[in-house]
């Protein structure tokens, strides 16, 4: 799984602080939920050595070295 610009630079923030989304308070509970849902499927995509980033130029790179893979919580 390849996620584009965008959501690599959220899984970023998600590493450097798991509720980073959570606290954002003009992103609505449904759309915070539908988010976690999705950061599990690249939870998966991780666990089997199938997740890739988009960097600002357009080349991918693999995730390697995340020692625990962020869980934001549902609201």
């Amino acid at each position: 799984m390849t996620l584009n610009i965008n959501k690599t630079h959220a899984l970023q923030g998600l590493l450097g602080d798991a509720k980073c989304v959570y606290a954002l308070p003009f992103v609505s509970n449904t759309d915070n939920d539908k988010f976690v849902d999705e950061v599990a499927t690249w939870a998966t995509a991780y666990a089997g050595g199938n997740l890739y980033g988009t960097k600002e130029d357009s080349t991918t790179f693999k995730f390697d070295g995340i020692d625990q893979f962020p869980v934001p919580p549902k609201r």
